[in-house]
Order: C-alpha cells, then structure tokens, then sequence
C-alpha cells in the first residue's frame, strides 16, 4: 500500500483535495503541500517472535502481524531475517541465531503470551541481542495484561499493536474511528521513524515519562553477564516455585558466602521468571554511598520496574500518587517508599493479579555501611 500523507501539525491522515491541489487535514481544517518523500537509509532487522502453535492452549496469531510489518520494511528497503519455518532443536541452534543476530543492526522483538513463554526460543534471542548491545525495539501484539515481557527488556517503550487483530477484522476501530489502513499505517510510521532515527527516536509514553521522573537503574548488561553459561540449580529454581506458589512467607533469603553463584542464581530469575519477577536491583558498590540515598535509588527503581509490568499500578502513580521530580526529592527513603510502593500497591481499587509477584534484590548487604546502617535493609 502507499504511505498516508500526514498533516504537519497533528500527524494525522490527510487527503489530496483536487479542488484545492493540496492535501487538506479535516482534524486541523488546514491545507499544506505534500513534502519530498522520505529518504529511508535501508538497515538490517532481526525479527524475533514465536511461531504458530497447532495446540489451542497455545496458540498465537502475532505470526500473522509479523509477516505483514515484515513486507512493510521490506517495501522500504530494509533488509528483514525472518526464520520461517522455527527454531528446530540441536546444538547448533545458538551459533545460528547468534550468527544472524549480530549480522542486523536492529532486533526487533514481537511480544505474546507464547513469545515471553519461560522456557522459550524468543527469551534466548532476546539474552543474545542484549549481549550483543543491538538496537533492540518491541512491539506489543497482544493485550498488555496477558504478556509479561521480561524484565530485561521492561524498560522499553513498545510499539503498542495490541488491538491489531480486532481492527484488522473489522470488529473495532481505532481511537480516532480509523479503518484498518489508517490505524496500521499510523504505527508503521513510528516504527519505521524509530528505525531510521534510533539514536535521537523518542516514543512518547507513560513509561517515558515515568523513567524520567524515577531516573531508575539499569542492570541489562550485568544480568546478561551473569547469566552467560549459568546451568544446573534446578533444586533451588524448584525451591523458589514452591516458595511462590506455596508458602505464606513473604520473603525467600538466600544466604551463601562469596562465589556460590547468588548473584548468578538472582539474574536468572530476573530473566527467565517472568510471570513471577517484576523487579531487580542489584546492590553492588551500594555501600560507598550514603545510605539514605542508595536506598532511594533501590526504591525508585522497583517501582519503575513494576509500573513496566503492572499497567494498573503504572496508571496510580501517573495519576493517583501524581508523582513529579520535586515531590521524590524531597521525601525520605522511608517515605518514598510509602509513596511509590505500599500506597499504590494497597489503596482502594488494589491491582488484581492472579499470582504472587515477586522483587528480587541482590546482595543486600553491600548496601550497608561498615557501622551496621543499612537504611534499604531496615525498610524492607
């Protein structure tokens, strides 16, 4: 299909008028000329997502989403890798996908249900692309309160598909009345600008602007470095599911000395636990600085973490809690954490969730000082 020409000041669609001999916005009731189309610098995309399933419990129809994005980039001179025919088992598997992964400068990631499944081939490829700093962006092809994207990739803005289906059917429009055409059309174009502009691309949201209140930490990398050929364990995974789905205790603490593998053991849950993990905090070097402000820093970036995977939770702090840069400054860690994490978390209206959730905080003791103060720790 052609592009849409879209209207300078509201980005909406527009139609030639010929009684004009310009493009005219209805929404904006102004007429403008047409721009030289777009110069697209062609680039090389991964796309990771899961195939269809034959078995109804499992079955995913992002698959069909996919391949028409694909023909889009296709259609703008990108070059697209697409594994068509799925993953098949062996052990030459990850030279395969971590070959064409580091081949493409982009990695573009399709969340589902099925695609975020823990095990799963499209957790891997997303483990491969952030160990090999790709420009990694995500669209959301399902309802948001069924996926569970893992919280290494949580911090990002998806490009939210997530009606793609109903509209495309013809069974719902979008939040303007847009057909299908239109709606698709109008996120191809933020995808396709998020691809040619990587660098200064910044896609507007509730998490943008939560990340810049929250100015939370990042642990990709450490999580990816840790869990590089971490294997075996399976009794103390199995001990953490039975602490989950069993115990009435609210904490699981792990005590162990030096080089047992803790922090290797936390990472791991942090990325392959998805339906249970919706927070991580590693507290290395935590005690070199004061210890109000590293349990600050702690605080604010759980609660970052679980606005990415709780949209009911995200939407109290935006506008139940209105939290603002000036009113974290000037609270207490004991306060913050009232403000940020026991308030939302308990206020009338509580956040429904089927399962028991979990925060995940590694090496608690190095955010104390050496006179036993350990201001996270006694908050906790």
């Amino acid at each position: 299909m052609d592009h849409p020409t879209y209207c300078p000041n509201c980005n909406q669609p527009a139609n030639f008028s010929p009684k004009r001999g310009r493009f005219y916005c209805a929404e904006c009731e102004v007429a403008f000329d047409a721009g030289p189309d777009p110069v697209v610098e062609p680039q090389t995309i991964f796309l990771s997502y899961a195939h269809k399933s034959s078995c109804a419990e499992d079955f995913d129809v992002s698959e069909d989403l996919v391949l028409m994005i694909k023909d889009q980039l296709v259609k703008d001179g990108h070059t697209v890798w697409i594994d068509k025919e799925g993953i098949r088992s062996g052990s030459q598997w990850r030279e395969r996908i971590t070959d064409a992964i580091l081949a493409n400068t982009f990695f573009l990631s399709f969340l589902s249900r099925r695609s975020v499944r823990d095990p799963g081939v499209c957790l891997n490829e997303i483990s491969i692309a952030l160990g090999s700093s790709r420009n990694i962006q995500t669209i959301l092809a399902e309802q948001e309160r069924s996926v569970a994207a893992p919280l290494t990739i949580s911090h990002l803005q998806w490009h939210d598909f997530q009606d793609w289906r109903a509209i495309h059917d013809g069974t719902k429009t979008g939040e303007s009345g847009e057909s299908w055409n239109e709606w698709f059309e109008q996120r191809m174009l933020l995808v396709r600008d998020a691809i040619s502009n990587a660098k200064s691309a910044r896609i507007t949201g509730e998490l943008t602007r939560l990340r810049e209140i929250l100015d939370p930490r990042s642990f990709e990398a450490r999580i990816v470095e840790k869990t590089d050929g971490f294997f075996g364990r399976a009794w103390l995974f199995d001990a953490a599911s039975v602490w989950l789905d069993e115990s009435t205790s609210r904490l699981l603490w792990l005590k162990a000395g030096p080089g047992i593998g803790k922090s290797a053991f936390a990472a791991k849950l942090a990325h392959r636990e998805r339906s249970a993990v919706i927070g991580f905090f590693m507290c290395d070097f935590q005690g070199k600085k004061d210890p109000e402000e590293s349990a600050r820093e702690a605080i604010c970036t759980l609660a970052y973490q679980i606005a990415s995977r709780l949209p009911d939770y995200r939407l109290k702090l935006l506008h139940q809690q209105g939290v603002d840069k000036e009113k974290i400054l000037r609270k207490s860690a004991d306060d913050l954490f009232e403000y940020l994490i026991t308030e939302p978390l308990n206020s009338s209206g509580k956040i429904p969730e089927a399962k028991r959730l979990a925060l995940v905080i590694d090496g608690l003791d190095e955010a104390g000082r050496n006179d036993g103060t350990n201001s996270l720790a006694e908050i906790l």
